[in-house]
């Protein structure tokens, strides 16, 4: 009797989002580490404490996620995140907020 392989179906979104929140002086230092790594969109809320929503390449996402925490005090990944973000926090830049962040001086 011949045996088969199964296959496995890998599928997962294309971009994963992320909120971080961030102290005000690190803020500069995640939007400069962003950038380098390609990360140019994203919106900056203020709901209580400043709040980075970004995307980020799924498969990107191993190698800048320690980069990332670093420069925040905590990283939320999912959908969720940004919703209620954006449903009960203030819009500080709504979009482009790493270009925005990394011209300003």
């Amino acid at each position: 009797m011949i045996e088969k392989k199964r296959r496995r179906l890998r599928a997962y979104p294309a971009e994963m989002p992320l909120v971080c929140l961030v102290r005000a002086e690190s803020l500069k230092n995640l939007a400069r580490c962003l950038e380098r790594a390609g990360v140019n969109n994203g919106s900056l809320y203020f709901n209580g404490r400043l709040c980075l929503g970004i995307s980020v390449r799924t498969k990107e996402l191993k190698r800048l996620l320690p980069e990332i925490c670093e420069h925040s005090e905590a990283v939320c990944i999912g959908d969720l995140y940004r919703e209620l973000l954006a449903e009960h926090g203030s819009v500080l830049i709504g979009s482009g907020a790493v270009t925005v962040l990394n011209s300003s001086h």
